[in-house]
């Protein structure tokens, strides 16, 4: 599928697990809380517990995400003061080799409880999409004029390129365990890079 790339990147998939575990404890007043904001967009009251903890952003940066937490400093959707909170931890690894390839600009956790649903959606930019933990039951859906792909993308370390601003896609947990997933907004290609189109 030329929408998703796996890309030559391995991550060690038990230091993710762990950073994001650290992330989720230490980082508490960074959680944005989405489950009833997207219950009312919706009108879909199965919904489990959505959050998403944003991690990094750089100045300048268009976002699409509902953000309330004025930390960050967004005005208008754009990102008025960079901020990175991946540093000291695993992710700040990932984010410098991830790095060698593509200017990074917002760096996003999700996490998915059972029965949660991340809407259907189109982002402002292309993403390296990192599964930190999934089950056979989170399913990344990916809307191609009259098709749909479902994919269960691998929890095991790997990045895949992801072109989230030209398709709709969602993701979906029906399973009964938590989802964690990690999502990179690529705002520009360094020479050398890989590409969807290669």
């Amino acid at each position: 599928m030329k929408d998703i790339k796996l890309l030559p990147f391995q991550f060690d998939a038990s230091k993710l697990i762990e950073a994001c575990n650290f992330v989720f404890s230490e980082y508490e007043d960074l959680f944005e809380e989405y489950s009833d904001y997207l219950k009312e967009q919706t009108q879909d009251e199965y919904l489990g517990s959505l959050n998403m903890v944003f991690l990094m952003g750089v100045k300048g940066v268009n976002t699409q995400a509902k953000i309330t937490n004025t930390k960050f400093h967004i005005e208008d959707g754009v990102f008025v003061k960079s901020f990175d909170n991946t540093i000291g931890t695993y992710f700040e690894n990932v984010a410098k080799e991830l790095s060698t390839m593509y200017d990074i600009g917002r760096i996003t956790i999700y996490k998915l409880g059972p029965n949660a649903l991340l809407p259907t959606h189109i982002d402002a930019y292309e993403k390296v999409l990192i599964p930190i933990t999934t089950n056979p039951n989170c399913i990344t859906s990916v809307f191609k004029e009259d098709e749909t792909i479902d994919l269960n993308l691998p929890a095991n370390g790997t990045a895949n390129l992801f072109n989230a601003a030209a398709v709709s896609h969602r993701v979906t947990n029906n399973g009964n365990d938590i989802s964690y997933r990690m999502t990179f907004d690529i705002i520009n290609y360094k020479p050398g890079a890989i590409t969807l189109d290669q």
